[in-house]
């Protein structure tokens, strides 16, 4: 197999969901071997069907009580599809539509009166924060134009390195593009609240909808090792074009 490197970026943040909880708990480093992520109550490599997976799975006649092989030990997504959801919300203050920008853009021309989206890293249950380079490059393909992270095929390898170095410091394979969840909804939208204090329309709030095609990646872990913030990232995708 060969690969070919599209772009790149660096680690935002870092998550981590403890065995005794229901929330992600930010974290300095993520420790990762070929089993998931240490400290993680979704390490193994198997796992229960979820509610996600019944939809497809149960037409196969699988069932909730079944054991599957885990292909979502590690998962990631990137900060500018925070910003989509955020302004396909539509939320609003006193009748106005609010702009949603990352932290680094709020330095820019245009951005003085967006707020940064950075505050939603972790939200949605993802192992990792990533954002792309503004270098990154879009891709043809045969069957469809590839413009986001989300997007890239099965078999990608995201390496992780330290600033100047070659070797990595670990590095994790896709299984899957993430499906979005009803279970962080209320979570989500209450981060809104908590951190614009914006007058947010909860009956528009539906993170299932908001999120389609932009929830992340689902990973195994190709090489063993650490992840930290900081860090900078390269993708590399199947080259399969002739």
């Amino acid at each position: 197999m060969k690969y070919k490197l599209i772009g790149g970026g660096m680690v935002h943040s870092c998550h981590i969901a403890r065995p005794s909880s229901d929330f992600n708990e930010k974290v300095k480093y993520l420790e990762i071997n070929q089993q998931g992520v240490i400290g993680s109550k979704y390490i193994g490599d198997e796992r229960s069907i979820g509610i996600r997976e019944m939809a497809s799975l149960g037409a196969m006649g699988l069932s909730k009580n079944m054991r599957i092989k885990n292909m979502r030990k590690v998962t990631a997504m990137f900060m500018s599809d925070w910003v989509d959801i955020a302004k396909q919300a539509g939320i609003v203050s006193n009748g106005n539509r609010v702009s949603f920008c990352l932290e680094k853009e709020k330095e820019n021309p245009g951005f003085e009166t967006c707020i940064p989206i950075d505050f939603m890293a972790g939200a949605s249950g993802e192992n990792l924060v990533l954002m792309l380079h503004e270098n990154y490059t879009y891709m043809v393909t045969r069957e469809s134009l590839l413009t986001s992270f989300s997007n890239v095929p099965i078999g990608t390898i995201v390496v992780f390195k330290k600033e100047g170095e070659k070797v990595p410091t670990a590095s994790l394979v896709v299984t899957a593009p993430n499906t979005p969840c009803h279970i962080p909804n209320t979570e989500i939208y209450e981060r809104f609240k908590r951190n614009t204090t914006l007058e947010v329309d909860k009956s528009n709030f539906d993170f299932n909808r908001l999120a389609q095609g932009k929830r992340g990646l689902l990973f195994e872990p190709f090489t063993s090792g650490t992840i930290k913030p900081g860090q900078s990232f390269e993708i590399w995708i199947p080259d399969t074009l002739p």
